[in-house]
């Protein structure tokens, strides 16, 4: 998967972490390729960083799943 596959919401992997995609910025060059500019936020920390990456660079797609949960009540120090 190549860094200008990604969009806004997109997840990806990092250095072995999962990556949200939060914004999506590319810049052409002209014959010096494109610069893709991201902000993205960490699943696992919840840390926030600003990455710029080329245009050229492959990033390995995480592997996620999303499921529905319903909170049902709150006993005593437990959820």
């Amino acid at each position: 998967m190549g860094i200008t596959d990604l969009k806004k919401g997109a997840v990806f992997q990092m250095d072995g972490h999962p990556y949200k995609v939060l914004e999506y910025g590319q810049k052409v060059m002209g014959r010096g390729g494109s610069i893709v500019n991201v902000r993205i936020k960490s699943l696992i920390d919840g840390k926030v960083l600003q990455k710029t990456f080329k245009g050229n660079e492959a990033i390995e797609p995480a592997d996620i799943s999303y499921k529905n949960v319903q909170y049902l009540y709150n006993d005593a120090q437990t959820y």
